[in-house]
């Protein structure tokens, strides 16, 4: 796919989810775009899983 998404997640891959970041192609792997977006619903310290 040209446009996915990374969803961020607490604790564990199917933990709560906190916020989506919308990926978008750039047209090659030389051209870098920065992603960001809000997060809701955590607060605290928590573990990032891949």
């Amino acid at each position: 796919d040209k446009n996915c998404s990374v969803e961020v997640r607490l604790d564990k891959p199917d933990g709560t989810l906190v916020g989506t970041i919308p990926i978008s192609y750039t047209g090659g792997w030389d051209k870098l775009k920065v992603a960001s977006a809000a997060l809701t619903n955590a607060s605290g310290i928590h573990d990032s899983c891949k």
